[in-house]
């Protein structure tokens, strides 16, 4: 999985519906990681470890939950 790819991911889980204006600033902050000068794999790393967080969040409806499990696992594939 690329920058690029990694990068719309995070896009699309942050236009979703039902995402707390807290989970989305965490998004925000995976989306500057990918800027970084790090390895793909801490990236993806990095980026999991939030989506984990993030899908605990009592806050956060169904369908976000589920985008964020989807996330999750189109990572873990890699």
């Amino acid at each position: 999985m690329q920058d690029q790819n990694l990068s719309e991911l995070i896009q699309s889980l942050m236009k979703s519906g039902g995402i707390p204006k807290n989970v989305r600033l965490r998004l925000e902050e995976t989306a500057k990681i990918l800027e970084q000068q790090k390895s793909i794999e801490e990236k993806i790393s990095y980026i999991s470890s939030v989506l984990d967080e993030a899908s605990n969040d009592p806050n956060l409806s169904t369908a976000a939950r589920t985008s964020i499990w989807n996330a999750i696992y189109t990572l873990e594939r890699r």
